[in-house]
């Protein structure tokens, strides 16, 4: 019987672990799992009667068999406390009744003995349910919290990853209004430009004369397209997305040479005066976002002009200890870049709140109130810090302070490599590169025209090419390559796409790029990149260059 009802009650476990039960059904599983304990303890309390009379030592053997499984019942079933009650209680109450029938002392006490261990037994499971279901709770709680705190930490990063972007996407806004606001005075440069330029090639054409009478038309043209370089290099670093990596620049020599673009930004709205420190500043900043630093205070300033003014643009070498700044750490002196105007200031409680974001005192749709915020970021993420000072009627001044690194770090001044580009040139290529030929690719004729003369005349054989596709045939051609210059802007393909194809042909020929994007982040690997607007010399120089290091 105990075996048959046991094999039931392992069946119907093996039903209930292995069959969906929903809420409503547990009542009853538990109302059939406590009858089949209550089952189990009844019959194995009946042993005594079924086998009775019993001498002493099969009735001790009983005793200690019954007791067992009431212990074993009381670990078993520990956690819900009913089911221990309806096995303990029908299991011992005959044992303990048969012990009182025989009577005599030692079985009156064996009797006792056994209702003790019964309670015993069940105060034991009692408190165990509890430390049970207490343990199990906090594990509960636990593991709840555990998942509150992962969803925590999980919202948490989405928020910051969206933080960052919100702000990344701010300060190209920003950027792209500087760039509108500076739109006018740039159309008025470029429109400078064209003239001298279109004036300066009107003069050779219709005055061919003497080489000495065309020099100074042509070094005006040359002098134009520098310029123009020049500018269009500073509106697309202030317009890039990209972070850039900080390095050591001069900064009184960042300054001369934004001069015209700064001119460009006062748009005759104010004089602008300069007074730069004849020595060396150097430190260690992202060149491009120093410049937009610069550009951006000069236009908060020409806006506190109504009726023009003055802005005066200052950079000197002090002493950390005469100013009260924050830097990252010790320094032994700063670099200070300061814009001042003779305008409208600020009163002291907008001058406090200046630095913070989308904090305002133009009239509404003039302004975003990220300009100066970012420059106090841009400050204090080079590790110095940005101060305000204003009155109103006044004038404002807003200081930048960089640490100040050491001059020998500075990279030497390239601003006037090409001035002396065509000797360069002449001297470098004045034997024949009669043999080597080189592929020329890009959708813009003039340029085409202009980069094959310039190869040819310098001894190369050329084939020029204004589209892609017929590039990839002529690679994948016979034909001798030994080097492959490639525009980055194609309207069939990408540069950067083009060359990957053409090297799974001419692994060994070396590629030159030409681009008029700003660092486009697919070439910033690639060894060999011209900018465009680039000079005859630097074309000449980089191939060479090339070419040298593919032998």
């Amino acid at each position: 019987m105990s075996l048959g009802l046991s094999a039931l009650r392992t069946a119907l476990w093996y039903a209930h672990s292995y069959r969906e039960v929903v809420a409503c059904d547990n009542p009853w599983w538990t109302r059939l799992g406590v009858s089949g304990v209550l089952a189990s303890g009844i019959l194995w309390g009946s042993v005594t009667f079924i086998f009775s009379p019993l001498d002493e030592s099969h009735l001790l053997f009983v005793a200690l068999v019954v007791s067992g499984m009431c212990a074993g019942a009381a670990t078993v079933h520990a956690a819900y406390f009913p089911s221990v009650v309806a096995f303990i209680l029908p299991a011992i109450a005959p044992l303990a009744a048969n012990f009182f029938i025989l009577g005599n002392r030692l079985h009156i006490v064996a009797g006792f003995m056994s209702c003790i261990l019964g309670i015993s037994l069940c105060i034991a499971s009692l408190k165990f349910r509890r430390w049970f279901r207490d343990t199990t709770s906090a594990r509960l709680d636990l593991a709840l919290q555990a998942t509150e705190t992962k969803d925590a930490n999980t919202r948490l990063a989405a928020e910051i990853a969206s933080h960052h972007s919100t702000a990344a996407k701010l300060q190209h806004v920003q950027k792209m209004e500087a760039i509108g606001r500076l739109s006018a005075g740039v159309s008025h440069n470029f429109n400078n430009l064209l003239t001298a330029i279109g004036g300066s090639a009107e003069l050779i054409l219709t005055h061919p004369g003497s080489e000495a009478t065309r020099l100074s038309p042509i070094t005006t043209i040359m002098q134009s397209v520098e310029l123009g370089a020049t500018l269009t290099r500073q509106l697309l670093g202030f317009g890039r997305k990209q972070t850039l990596m900080p390095q050591v620049v001069d900064v009184r020599n960042v300054v001369l040479s934004m001069k015209d673009l700064l001119v460009t930004t006062l748009g005759g709205y104010g004089r602008l005066e300069f007074q730069l420190d004849p020595a060396p500043t150097p430190a260690f900043v992202d060149t491009a976002e120093l410049e937009y630093a610069i550009i951006n205070l000069v236009m908060n300033a020409r806006d506190a002009l109504p009726d023009g003014g003055l802005i005066t643009i200052t950079t000197a070498t002090v002493d950390p200890s005469a100013v009260d700044i924050a830097t990252d750490g010790p320094v032994e002196s700063l670099v200070m870049i300061s814009v001042s105007d003779t305008g409208t200031g600020m009163s002291d409680s907008d001058r406090l709140r200046a630095f913070d974001p989308f904090f305002t005192t133009k009239e509404f749709g003039k302004g975003t109130g990220l300009g100066l915020s970012q420059v106090y970021g841009f400050a204090k993420q080079s590790g110095g810090d940005a101060r305000v000072e204003s009155q109103l009627g006044r004038g404002t001044t807003v200081s930048i302070y960089l640490p100040k690194v050491s001059i020998e770090a500075v990279a030497p001044d390239q601003t006037n490599r090409s001035s002396s580009g065509s000797a360069l040139v002449a001297s470098i290529f004045s034997g024949s590169h009669a043999g080597r030929r080189i592929l020329v690719v890009d959708d813009d004729q003039l340029v085409l025209d202009t980069v094959a003369a310039a190869l040819r005349n310098a001894g190369y054989k050329v084939a020029p090419f204004r589209a892609a596709l017929p590039a990839l045939d002529e690679v994948n051609g016979p034909h001798q390559i030994d080097l492959m210059i490639v525009d980055f802007a194609m309207p069939d393909m990408r540069g950067d796409q083009f060359a990957a194809k053409a090297r799974l042909r001419r692994q060994a020929v070396p590629i030159l790029f030409v681009s008029g994007y700003a660092e486009p982040m697919s070439l910033q690997s690639e060894p060999f990149v011209l900018r465009k607007p680039f000079s005859l010399a630097s074309l000449l120089l980089t191939t060479e260059k090339a070419m040298h290091t593919a032998l």
